[in-house]
């Protein structure tokens, strides 16, 4: 069952969003018109991805021990704050990312704890942009607020929770960009990708159907004019 699994793997984050989603989405199915009469509303769920990346650096850049709320932001986050910043002022951010070789405070493959300093960066949005970089960071960034977009078009409301919850929870989990961790990214390509060839086909059913009506009035003035087809 659920709580085994809970109880063996001490997967705290994954088990309490599970349960959120489960919440969210029995909550869905009770009152289905909740995110309708929301109307507009609903775009902010596009934009929580972006808004989350810079939150993130913002906070990254400005952190600061001696401001109260920050402090108490860093205990709750237990110490991702100040990991996030050494990791900043280190390795800094570039283009196209740098090999980036942080420790984390796990043991090795024997049991036994690592002897170096931990330094690990648990937020998704800084460690992608250190690792891979500004332009391939704000190139996943475009893709999922397409993918979102077309779910808010759509009236995909289920994904679109889904994908918020994984935006917020983004901010203190890395594993979030991991596909063996989070295969809605298959749902985002489809989104992107799969509705734009999608589109394609639809335009070219239409290009054919009015080459298709152009012939047939042609036809129709040419039998009218007593000319033979």
């Amino acid at each position: 069952s659920a709580l085994w699994i809970y109880r063996k793997t001490d997967s705290r984050m994954s088990f309490l969003l599970s349960l959120l989603v489960l919440a969210l989405a029995f909550l869905l199915k009770l009152f289905p018109k909740i995110p309708e009469k929301l109307g507009k509303i609903n775009v902010l769920h596009v934009l929580l991805y972006p808004a989350a990346a810079v939150f993130t650096i913002a906070v990254t850049v400005g952190y600061n021990l001696s401001v109260g709320w920050m402090a108490r932001l860093n205990t709750v986050f237990a110490q991702r704050l100040v990991y996030q910043q050494t990791s900043f002022r280190r390795y800094g951010i570039t283009w196209f990312g740098k090999e980036i070789r942080w420790v984390g405070n796990g043991l090795n493959a024997s049991g036994v704890a690592s002897p170096h300093n931990v330094l690990y960066v648990d937020n998704m949005y800084l460690q992608f942009l250190q690792k891979y970089g500004v332009l391939m960071a704000c190139l996943v960034i475009i893709c999922v607020v397409l993918a979102e977009w077309y779910f808010y078009r759509t009236r995909n409301y289920y994904l679109l929770m889904v994908f918020s919850v994984n935006a917020l929870n983004g901010m203190i989990n890395d594993s979030v960009m991991s596909l063996s961790y989070n295969i809605f990214w298959i749902a985002a390509a489809m989104a992107v990708f799969g509705s734009r060839r999608f589109r394609g086909e639809q335009r070219k059913n239409r290009e054919f159907r009015m080459e298709v009506r152009d012939l047939e009035n042609l036809y129709d003035a040419a039998q009218q004019r007593g000319e033979k087809v």
